[in-house]
């Protein structure tokens, strides 16, 4: 895989394809927001992962990719301090915490 070999520009090129020709491809969103991340386009990961919110925001692969950014994961922990990302997780933790009660 491009990503892990050291080439994310390859791995984003292919990912972005993919994307284009099936937008809801979650798989290829969360490679595409791990090769940013990658590359140190935060930017570029969160609008990629906050426009699919929506669609996605039940999808545990979806919730993986945001759930880096609370340091599970060190590739992830860059975006763990961006407001908005807080903000995603806390609404998400609050959502759970409703249906749990």
């Amino acid at each position: 895989m491009p990503r892990t070999g050291g080439e994310p520009r390859v791995s984003i090129r292919e990912r972005q394809r993919v994307l284009w020709q099936a937008p809801d491809n979650v798989s290829a969103l969360h490679w595409l927001a791990l090769a940013y991340m990658d590359v140190g386009e935060l930017d570029n990961a969160r609008d990629l992962l906050e426009g699919k919110r929506a669609t996605f925001e039940q999808n545990a692969l979806w919730r993986l990719s945001w759930a880096g950014g609370s340091g599970m994961s060190p590739r992830l922990a860059r975006i763990g301090d961006d407001p908005r990302v807080r903000q995603i997780l806390q609404s998400v933790d609050a959502r759970a915490a409703r249906r749990i009660t």
